[in-house]
């Protein structure tokens, strides 16, 4: 069993890739998290999101375990399992405001401001989950910030 999850918590190959496994694993995650939003009514959004973190957390701990190293790298279950929260409860949500979204994302996942870090510190797959779900918040505020100041300020629609 613990293959398998460490199967899905690499999303495959794609956790070996040399080309920043992370910024993959998030990108993908945008990607899912688009058709998300463009096919699911908010309610199944919200389940979803919420049963793919916990998964994600379940996951990331059986690889880290069958790996038997920290927060290895090639685990980019975390990233993905987080990119649905960026986007929660936003107005209207184009595919500029996700690409938007996933660059802020893998910016506050990168420089870990306030608090991110000290996620890191839980143990096993909680730790390894849980800063991508802050980041994932951090971006979700942001986003929520920046199309109400574009929307109002700029007059735009995005």
């Amino acid at each position: 069993m613990d293959k398998i999850l460490t199967n899905v918590a690499t999303l495959g190959k794609i956790g070996y890739s040399r080309f920043m496994p992370g910024t993959m694993g998030a990108f993908i995650g945008t990607l899912f998290a688009y058709l998300l939003f463009k096919f699911c009514d908010r309610l199944t959004i919200l389940l979803i999101s919420g049963g793919l973190v916990l998964f994600a957390i379940c996951a990331c701990s059986a690889a880290e375990r069958a790996m038997g190293t920290k927060d290895p790298s090639c685990v980019i279950l975390d990233e993905f399992a987080a990119m649905p929260l960026c986007f929660l409860f936003l107005k209207r949500s184009s595919i500029i405001a996700f690409l938007i979204g996933f660059l802020i994302f893998r910016l506050f996942d990168i420089l870990k401001p306030w608090g991110i870090r000290k996620c890191e510190r839980f143990r096993s797959g909680l730790g390894i989950v849980l800063d991508d779900v802050l980041a994932a918040c951090y971006t979700n505020i942001t986003l929520h910030v920046l199309m109400y100041l574009i929307r109002n300020c700029v007059k735009a629609d995005f």
